[in-house]
């Protein structure tokens, strides 16, 4: 499971005290599902008030 500020602080270089906009992330794993496709997109699951996570 990767948490928001996990995701923002890691993959965009964001400090998650100053930008904490889950929109950011939420665009983007969107562009990634459709580019994976549904198969595979569905499997990035959200958890509500946690992340997001990558289901086997």
């Amino acid at each position: 499971m990767l948490s928001i500020p996990y995701l923002l602080e890691t993959v965009w270089g964001y400090d998650p005290a100053d930008y904490n906009d889950p929109g950011t992330v939420e665009v983007h794993v969107s562009h990634l599902r459709k580019k994976l496709g549904p198969k595979l997109g569905k499997r990035i699951v959200n958890l509500p008030g946690l992340g997001y996570k990558f289901e086997s």
